[in-house]
């Protein structure tokens, strides 16, 4: 879906992130976003921002809109992983882990965290 922005907006983004301006990042995403709810890419974008800015609820939240969107996302189930063991909730992460696994068979990250 990350087609279908302007070659300005994602030539704006790459910047941002170039930059490590995560502010900015989030900003632009979710100007983006309220034009087109669909793109997944996006809301991963969106979430990666929140969690370099230690926003970890806004993360979720995030990354969980981009999975409704398109559940086969493994590096979102894994970050989801990260971000629920990081607040002790072992069920989700287990759950977000496996899933990262379902989708991306044999990623050993993944397989590592569930493991732990």
């Amino acid at each position: 879906m990350f087609n279908m922005i302007s070659e300005a907006s994602r030539e704006q983004l790459r910047q941002y992130v170039l930059h490590s301006a995560w502010p900015q990042v989030a900003d632009l995403c979710q100007r983006l976003l309220a034009a087109d709810r669909a793109d997944d890419t996006l809301w991963a974008l969106l979430a990666e921002a929140f969690v370099h800015q230690g926003q970890d609820e806004a993360a979720i939240a995030a990354y969980l809109q981009g999975l409704k969107v398109q559940d086969n996302q493994p590096k979102s189930h894994y970050a989801l992983a990260v971000l629920y063991k990081r607040q002790q909730k072992k069920a989700l992460a287990i759950c977000h882990y496996q899933l990262a696994l379902q989708y991306s068979p044999g990623w050993q990250k993944a397989a590592l965290g569930l493991a732990k």
